[in-house]
């Protein structure tokens, strides 16, 4: 499966295209059945901060600060340790700023889409100061989703 990066809308049609299968949006969405791409959420550290031995649980995460994009979805496991607040959260308006609290240690990790965190890095040549780490925290699909509004639930599939 290739992976997508960015929302685009399509309104002349009423569908958006890769959109997360989220909760609050199936009031007004029908989702196709299969994705179209995912994200991977990494875990994103200074390489000169603490080292984290982290093998991909959210457990690993109780006690540090983590940045996180204020309204955005990380996926199921994430959102729900948010929610259960066994994360210590820090949000930001948008990932620039997150990156920008890491730099400064005014988060000690943050969580970001793998290859948005690949580009920003090379972008503002960060690649000595920052690392990803793997594994993934978590995959989040993405999908075609139609407005139950226009009645297209015959385009779905």
């Amino acid at each position: 499966m290739e992976q997508i990066v960015g929302i685009r809308r399509i309104w002349r049609n009423r569908h958006l295209v890769d959109v997360f299968d989220i909760p609050s949006r199936r009031g007004f969405l029908i989702y196709t059945e299969d994705p179209i791409g995912y994200y991977a959420h990494r875990i994103v550290v200074l390489k000169e901060g603490d080292e984290l031995a982290f093998t991909g649980k959210i457990k690993e995460l109780e006690g540090l600060r983590v940045g996180l994009v204020n309204g955005y979805s990380y996926g199921h496991d994430i959102d729900e340790a948010i929610r259960n607040e066994m994360i210590s959260v820090d949000y930001a308006p948008f990932s620039e700023g997150n990156f920008e609290k890491l730099l400064q240690g005014r988060v000690d990790v943050i969580i970001e889409q793998a290859v948005y965190a690949q580009n920003y890095m090379r972008a503002h040549n960060l690649e000595e100061e920052i690392e990803i780490l793997e594994p993934d925290l978590e995959l989040t699909y993405t999908y075609v989703g139609f407005s139950k509004k226009n009645d297209l639930e015959k385009l779905r599939n």
